[in-house]
């Protein structure tokens, strides 16, 4: 059975833009080679193109086998990995990275070349800041009493205290855990004694989103409450006037060009980065976020090595927390968060939460169900008791005449779905939500843009700085129908809908674009049959951005299939800091 380009074309395997690059590379090959050969090329190009699309950063033997998996019958008759190696060896368009070729092949892995330098330019600066001592490094002994009056009664002392004195032994620091474990507050913390000991020091939050930026801002303002008895009030005032911002917002994106204007040419003016949600930013985007930090400033991580990774190529949170546990850069370099304060042991997100970790059993899933229901419940299907639920959580935000308190009824319920296409899909359940409110008369009014439509926007658009995944609410001006978008209590960004990016409406949205969000109570709708997107990584994302209650609807049979699934992208970031490890030594 012999299987071509189009075969994988017209069966989904690959797209367009891995069919084009198959083709381009073909035009760069000046050997003369057998059509069995060509052939050869014409698919792992292919597929190596179609790597990106997938979340991965290069192919590997391993890829490939799940690849010809993923092709049943048919994949038996893909190329082989030696061939493929054989092939590629002396080929005119392929590299080790010594010469700039479009293919790059390491020895174990291909890439793109744009691909393999950010892995291994992210790789060379996340290797030589690990092990640089900061600017902070001369105040070291000092900063660790201050954070040992600080942290003396917390229950997380000897890791908040590891957290403090990384920052103020190295320039590059990550700290980790899941959601109320406290990584927030020691940020504050940190962020104050530095101010103490340091006072002009300048320090900027970025986050993958403005909806992220926006909430870290919130948790730092919440934090510096809990600090006013024992951090100076001048401190307090700074801590609360820090605004993050959305990294493309930080590097500053430069209108009619594909570059940031902020690079290692320009370096962003901060003596300390932080970037909150980590685990959301991509390969490409942490690269040259590193990049344009100025020589001897520090950079701090923050995040769930735990959630899903980012949308786009690659896993750079989890590889560097790896990386540090195999000891290829400092171990101290990362600090890892158990204790949850928001999920007390015993609590029913807090147990349901760890058992995805750790792997579901069924008998573990009845018991969370039997003892926790009025904060974890289970149904089969969007049934009434569902839909009395959705109804009264959006029925608050539609009758909200002040948009303060719209915005916080809105942010305090949400439907997150596994999957954008298909039963029970994010594209449905908004349609049958949208439904019922009108045939319930919550929505008055007729036509796309009604007073109260929550909306989210699906591309980044630079010049109004309103970029995917930002959330806003419909409302009537004047007789002028304008988005708005909050960027703090009583702080909004207001729009014409006519000048809008593209959006869609956001009752329900997908658990990759919930990331850096969290409210009061959740409801995850599975679809009704297993897709390959059900891991355990993406069922703990969605239970742990609820902080009171979830309902999840879906077959027991598929929640213990998702929590039995890892989602695994193949990338060579763990090897790059191995071998400049053994170079080293």
């Amino acid at each position: 059975m012999d299987v071509n380009i189009l075969t994988l074309y017209k069966a989904g395997i690959i797209d367009d833009l891995d069919l084009h690059f198959s083709r381009f590379i073909l035009q760069k090959e000046k050997r003369d080679l057998t059509a069995s050969g060509l052939h050869v090329i014409e698919i792992a190009t292919a597929l190596i193109s179609r790597s990106i699309a997938a979340g991965n950063i290069c192919l590997s033997e391993k890829d490939l086998e799940a690849v010809k998996a993923e092709c049943g019958p048919s994949g038996e008759f893909l190329p082989s990995w030696s061939d493929i190696c054989t092939l590629f060896k002396d080929a005119p368009w392929c590299s080790d990275g010594k010469l700039v070729r479009p293919v790059v092949f390491d020895g174990e892995r291909f890439y793109l070349y744009r691909y393999w330098n950010y892995e291994s330019k992210l790789a060379g600066m996340v290797k030589m800041m690990s092990s640089q001592p900061g600017m902070f490094n001369s105040k070291a002994d000092e900063a660790a009493d201050l954070a040992s009056g600080m942290f003396r009664d917390s229950a997380s002392y000897g890791l908040q205290m590891k957290a403090v004195t990384g920052v103020f032994s190295r320039r590059f620091n990550v700290i980790t855990g899941g959601p109320g474990t406290g990584k927030t507050t020691v940020i504050a913390r940190i962020i104050s004694i530095i101010w103490k000991l340091f006072p002009g020091t300048v320090v900027r939050l970025a986050a993958p989103t403005g909806k992220a930026a926006a909430r870290i801002n919130e948790a730092l303002s919440s934090s510096a409450q809990q600090m006013k008895d024992i951090v100076d009030a001048d401190i307090l005032e700074k801590l609360n006037g820090l605004s993050g911002s959305s990294i493309h917002r930080l590097l500053g994106w430069m209108s009619g060009k594909t570059v940031f204007r902020h690079n290692s040419d320009e370096p962003l003016d901060a003596d300390i980065l932080i970037v909150d949600e980590a685990s959301m930013v991509d390969l490409a985007m942490m690269s040259l976020l590193l990049e344009a930090v100025k020589p001897g400033a520090s950079v701090i991580l923050i995040g769930d090595k735990d959630q899903l990774a980012s949308v786009e190529a690659g896993n750079v949170l989890g590889d560097i927390f790896r990386a540090a546990s195999e000891g290829y850069i400092e171990r101290d370099a990362v600090t890892e968060f158990i204790e949850s304060y928001r999920f007390r042991k015993g609590t029913g997100i807090g147990e349901l939460a760890m058992s995805i970790r750790e792997g579901l059993p069924a008998e573990r899933l009845e018991a969370i169900a039997e003892y926790h229901g009025s904060e974890v419940r289970y149904l089969s299907s969007i049934n009434e008791k569902a839909a009395e639920k959705i109804v009264k959580w959006y029925e608050k935000v539609m009758q909200c005449s002040d948009r303060d308190e719209a915005f916080d009824a809105f942010e305090k319920f949400r439907i997150l779905c596994a999957t954008r296409n298909g039963r029970n899909g994010v594209e449905e359940v908004n349609r049958y939500v949208e439904k019922m409110l009108g045939i319930k008369g919550i929505i008055k009014e007729d036509g796309v843009w009604y007073g109260g439509r929550p909306v989210m926007v699906l591309e980044n658009n630079y010049e109004l700085e309103l970029y995917n995944g930002d959330c806003g609410l419909i409302f009537d001006v004047s007789g002028e129908k304008r988005a708005f978008f909050r960027r703090g209590k009583g702080v909004f960004r207001t729009f014409p809908v006519a000048v809008l990016p593209k959006v869609e409406t956001v009752y329900a949205m997908t658990v990759h674009k919930s990331q850096g969000s969290e409210y009061d109570s959740v409801m995850i709708v599975f679809p009704q049959k297993d897709v390959p997107l059900l891991t355990k990584e993406l069922l703990y994302t969605a239970v742990t951005r609820a902080k009171t209650e979830i309902t999840l609807i879906a077959g027991i049979e598929l929640l213990l299939t998702a929590s039995g699934r890892s989602a695994v992208r193949s990338s060579g970031l763990v090897s790059a800091l191995k071998r400049m490890e053994e170079k080293k030594n």
